[in-house]
């Protein structure tokens, strides 16, 4: 039995959903469509590289280097995450994310177990958890309080496969959340 539920923002407003299909190849640098629940194109995303050293560096050394952009529907940048490489990130990775709606943040791995990936950054002095449980579909981005914030599923474990977004809050809009979700799942986490 399958039961069809509607939820709604803190606001009343339903929550709105949004989706994109990941491309089969994971090196591809092709733009995909980020589509609302009607299936009308909010934007685009794209994994890119800096130089074509950066692109061979990436294949020898299987996804060394991540870097993830996304555009709105006008093809204006709304999103960018930039991994930083230095010596104190071999062991655990950061980002630099330049966002439109919150300027630029910086993202953390805080994996200790590969089976439970957590990444987290600041916003407002507001702490954000991006994490996943083992054997579960669903991703949950929380913030300081515990509270959930957004709710990223996928359908299916072998790609392409369909990837929802479901922002439960106003708090961060879904140009930066598909930024740092498939940040999160170029990195083998899901």
């Amino acid at each position: 039995m399958v039961l069809n539920v509607d939820y709604y923002l803190q606001s009343g407003d339903p929550m709105p959903r949004y989706q994109y299909v990941s491309p089969i190849y994971r090196k591809s640098r092709k733009k995909f469509a980020l589509t609302d629940a009607n299936g009308n194109r909010v934007g685009d995303i794209q994994r890119h590289y800096n130089s074509t050293l950066h692109y061979v560096v990436d294949n020898v050394f299987n996804d060394y280097l991540v870097n993830v952009e996304v555009f709105n529907n006008e093809g204006r940048s709304m999103s960018k995450a930039i991994e930083i490489w230095s010596l104190k990130t071999m062991t655990s990775s950061e980002w630099n994310v330049d966002s439109t709606n919150f300027g630029r943040f910086v993202l953390k791995d805080r994996t200790k177990i590969k089976t439970n990936p957590c990444m987290e950054f600041v916003i407002d002095n507001k702490v954000y958890l991006l994490k996943k449980d083992f054997m579960d579909r669903t991703t949950k981005l929380t913030c300081s309080s515990d509270r959930d914030i957004a709710l990223i599923t996928y359908n299916k474990v072998i790609p392409p496969r369909t990837i929802t977004i479901e922002p439960l809050d106003d708090e961060v809009d879904v140009y930066t959340l598909a930024c740092i979700y498939y940040l999160f799942s170029l990195r083998d986490y899901t």
